[in-house]
């Protein structure tokens, strides 16, 4: 029941459930007729020692980028960008978003449709513990960036 994404060289990413000895939550690659586990429940995040629950919402770019939201430590989430790298996390629960004051109202509290493109930015929705909804951009070698949330004026 949930959506695997593909990229213009037909590769794809998606987020399944194994059964038996080694049962967990998997993130998917899909290239060339082989699929291979990206990740799985249990695997650390980065600068971190939670680890992994579960994956969701997977965006796929034609190098083979995969941003995603993950779960972990219980309710917690965040937007993650996987690589030939490694991990990064992008956006995490109960840290502050940019682009406003340093209040609880303002912490990152769930996440939704994770992008990337073809330079590797990540652009995502964000619900903030204030209720508002944001739209956020993560540049590579960039600061996470507010692009406007709810309340904000339109622009001229």
């Amino acid at each position: 029941n949930r959506t695997p994404a593909i990229n213009s060289k037909g590769e794809v990413a998606f987020a399944g459930f194994i059964d038996g000895a080694s049962a967990g939550r998997l993130l998917f690659f899909h290239s060339d007729g082989k699929t291979k586990v990206v990740l799985r429940s249990g695997d650390k995040l980065p600068e971190s020692n939670a680890t992994f629950s579960d994956f969701n919402m997977p965006s796929l770019n034609s190098k083979g980028e995969i941003a995603f939201v993950g779960n972990y430590a219980g309710h917690s989430r965040g937007v993650f960008l996987k690589t030939s790298e490694g991990v990064e996390a992008i956006a995490l629960y109960d840290k502050f978003a940019p682009g406003g004051e340093r209040v609880e109202g303002n912490l990152f509290n769930n996440f939704l449709n994770p992008v990337v493109n073809e330079d590797g930015t990540v652009a995502f929705m964000a619900q903030l513990k204030d209720s508002k909804i944001g739209m956020f951009v993560k540049k590579k070698g960039q600061p996470l960036q507010l692009i406007a949330k709810t309340g904000d004026k339109m622009p001229q």
